[in-house]
């Protein structure tokens, strides 16, 4: 299960060729690693995966990653790796919570991350995925700010849908 607040970026070469789409965001993700002792169990949502493990059915760990959020308040409500039962599953989606409305405090520090890609149609994915990689380690690379809520807020960046129109 994912959380993610994100913009979707264009990637353009220096010759001004779209390359593709990225999206650069922060969030939250549920992880569940399971092994199911028998077949026909139903793994699509927690709920069903919460019955599964007080049935006996499934065995596993549960735990929540925080992509690109810092902050005091939010590793003091993060859940440690858990073997999967309803109570395990429930304090998880609790800590989800707490954490989303944490995101807009003040004190609270983003760094966004690239989270999916998009090549554009004609493109190498291959060469599109190196460019973001890139990309991406040259970035790091560079002393980072952390992005306050506040900047966000007075920043006014336009998020680029991959299905908009061609110019």
């Amino acid at each position: 299960m994912d959380y993610m607040k994100f913009a979707t970026l264009r990637e353009i070469t220096e010759e001004r060729v779209l390359l593709g789409y990225k999206r650069v965001g922060v969030g939250l993700r549920i992880i569940a690693n399971v092994t199911a002792m028998e077949s026909g169990i139903n793994l699509g949502d927690l709920f069903s995966i919460g019955l599964a493990a007080k049935a006996n059915k499934i065995t596993g760990n549960l735990m929540l990653e925080v992509i690109g959020i810092k902050s005091k308040d939010v590793t003091s409500v993060l859940p440690l790796p858990s073997e999967i039962n309803q109570s395990t599953i429930q304090s998880a989606m609790q800590a989800m919570a707490t954490i989303k409305s944490k995101i807009y405090e003040n004190g609270t520090e983003l760094y966004p991350q690239v989270m999916a890609i998009k090549s554009e149609e004609g493109q190498d994915r291959n060469n599109f995925r190196s460019t973001v990689e890139t990309n991406a380690y040259s970035e790091s690379q560079k002393v980072m700010e952390p992005m306050s809520t506040d900047s966000l807020r007075q920043k006014k960046i336009e998020p680029r849908s991959p299905y908009e129109k061609k110019e």
